[in-house]
């Protein structure tokens, strides 16, 4: 049974400032990228049970009543969310305020399970997990400096840049790639699969791929038509979330030995946070 979340505010205007049960809240907004917003709820989401989620939303100011089912939030037909589909309909809406900061701290008290989770998933925004005397407190958020952004582009030697920047990875490589008969680099994504790093890859689900495609037997990855009825020609692959290798260059025998391509590498938080939006719509189509 999970630890009750008590955190009801000891007045209205107390919802954001101050909780009943002593802590003081230090008025500071806080803020994380999308990517790692939706990352942290599908991490924290199914110990608590939904009236203890609607009970701590609502003492940062909402007002949810949980009546047999999550509140509405505006699905088609009125049909009841999910626990994932109502957490990041509120965690968005509190994205860049100081009840982002003050929801978290409650959580990491209550269940100091969620200490790597929170943690993992607020660094890129400059934040930190600190242990203060007998609780925990989210630290940083001030002003960061200015990541450096910068693109590189390669017209030739493609493969061996793409293979260089795998052997870099450290977190995670998720790919689509329209195209991709590579051996060479499925082998080298097999290779940090088995290091227990995250691989997953989306394909285009055509005649090329299934007769001359590479084996990803070893490793999660879907084939999938267009979304829209068409060709799936997504050509990217975003590394540890904080780099993109995209371009014209699918990952073939013929791109790399015949074929006029470019391939850019893009070091960029932001955009790469983009790029892992849309990677998860495509993992989880079911237009297979």
């Amino acid at each position: 049974m999970p630890n009750r979340i008590d955190c009801a505010p000891s007045s209205p205007s107390a919802a954001l400032s101050t909780w009943a049960c002593g802590d003081v809240y230090n008025g500071k907004s806080m803020k994380i990228n999308e990517y790692n917003l939706i990352q942290l709820i599908q991490g924290i989401k199914d110990p608590i049970v939904g009236t203890e989620w609607v009970t701590l939303l609502d003492s940062v100011g909402f007002k949810d009543v949980y009546d047999n089912g999550l509140p509405d939030i505006g699905k088609p037909n009125g049909q009841r969310p999910s626990k994932k589909e109502y957490l990041k309909k509120r965690f968005l809406e509190i994205n860049g305020t100081e009840n982002l900061r003050a929801v978290l701290e409650r959580l990491i008290n209550s269940h100091p399970e969620f200490e790597h989770v929170i943690s993992d998933n607020i660094k890129d925004g400059g934040y930190r997990v600190l242990e203060e005397g007998n609780k925990y407190v989210i630290v940083g958020g001030c002003p960061q400096p200015t990541q450096q952004v910068r693109t590189e582009a390669y017209f030739e030697n493609i493969e061996k840049q793409v293979i260089n920047d795998l052997d870099n990875a450290r977190v995670s490589i998720h790919v689509a790639m329209a195209w991709f008969t590579n051996q060479r680099i499925a082998d080298r994504l097999i290779e940090k699969h088995n290091q227990g790093l995250d691989v997953k890859v989306v394909t285009f689900n055509d005649y090329i791929n299934a007769k001359s495609g590479v084996d990803l037997a070893d490793i999660p990855h879907k084939t999938i038509r267009g979304t829209r009825g068409g060709t799936m020609h997504d050509k990217f692959c975003i590394i540890d979330n904080q780099k993109v290798v995209t371009g014209s260059y699918n990952w073939s025998d013929n791109a790399e030995s015949k074929n006029d391509e470019n391939a850019a590498i893009l070091y960029d938080n932001e955009r790469a946070s983009d790029y892992s939006v849309e990677f998860r719509k495509l993992f989880k189509d079911n237009n297979i």
